[in-house]
């Protein structure tokens, strides 16, 4: 392919088809996006090769998939949108302005009720700033982050992406949850080996739980009784507070419900529940500056953990 351009002005329209393209996976998805004619997009990424003089995307699949050279030049489109994004919001804050759009991924369950007091203090704080929390299994939210289709993402144990990083963690160790009439309700702790015979409700495949536990049994040779598995954090919250099934899961995610008195935490003797970490992750490269305050420097998301254990966005 014989170069017709130069390296140093890519055409920003065709820069965002084939953003686009690769965002949602094929091109006709793209053109439905964009409001446009498939062979359109087709059209203007290759012209888009044909100006930078080297192929972008692997010929001859369903799927659009980048050649290395297409993966560079979508990292630099990331920045450059990213670099822009900052911008205007710096030019905001100069004009004393509190306004944009933050979008935060968060893992499936993960920490439901912390997430939710910080993001009402954050919007009490800020209300011109405009929020969307996605909830996801935590490589979706890694795909998320890495993609810039959230600013940042909230996980326990950050899969591993060279270009995702965490820009901060805190230990969040799992538990055994029980109601008070439970059997178990007063053990001082209990080790997983005890709980075979023990009827249990356990997240859906995806939570990070479920791995967690699926190596613990395969590493001893046991097998727990999982009786009942759900998708939603709460429906699981409810059926123990009103049950004798158990659940094992991290403290913040049912924080309230032990609050309340309804659910009771009892830790876990097993090193191997008690190594997960949350991470605040973003993208290599990604500024936050969402709805700064002028007397705060740092750009990144501040985690503490206190007597109320807060996230400060």
């Amino acid at each position: 392919m014989t170069p017709s351009g130069t390296y140093r002005d890519f055409p920003a329209e065709r820069l965002r088809y084939l953003y686009e393209s690769v965002r949602l996976g094929t091109m006709r998805a793209a053109s439905d996006f964009l409001d446009m004619a498939p062979s359109s997009i087709s059209r203007q990424i290759t012209a888009l090769e044909k100006e930078i003089g080297i192929e972008l995307i692997e010929k001859n699949r369903h799927r659009v998939l980048l050649t290395p050279a297409g993966e560079r030049l979508i990292e630099y489109y990331r920045d450059r949108l990213a670099q822009q994004e900052a911008l205007v919001t710096d030019l905001d804050d100069l004009k004393g302005l509190r306004t944009g759009h933050l979008r935060i991924a968060v893992g499936t369950g993960l920490m439901r009720v912390v997430i939710a007091r910080a993001v009402a203090e954050y919007t009490a704080r800020l209300p011109g700033v405009r929020i969307d929390v996605v909830s996801a299994p935590s490589r979706a939210v890694i795909s998320m982050v890495r993609d810039d289709m959230a600013h940042f993402g909230v996980v326990m144990d950050a899969p591993t992406d060279p270009r995702v990083w965490s820009r901060s963690s805190f230990p969040e160790p799992n538990y055994l949850i029980v109601a008070p009439h439970h059997s178990l309700a007063s053990a001082s702790e209990v080790d997983i080996r005890d709980l075979v015979n023990q009827p249990l409700i356990l997240p859906e495949g995806g939570f990070r739980i479920r791995d967690v536990l699926s190596e613990f049994e395969a590493t001893h040779g046991l097998f727990l009784d999982t009786r009942i598995t759900a998708s939603s954090v709460q429906f699981i919250a409810d059926v123990t507070s009103a049950s004798t099934v158990a659940t094992i899961m991290p403290l913040g995610c049912v924080s309230d419900y032990v609050e309340a008195g309804r659910l009771l935490a009892l830790p876990i003797s097993n090193p191997e529940l008690n190594t997960g970490r949350v991470n605040i992750v973003t993208r290599v490269g990604r500024r936050l500056s969402w709805g700064r305050n002028k007397n705060r420097s740092r750009r990144h998301a501040k985690v503490e953990r206190s007597a109320n254990t807060r996230i400060d966005l």
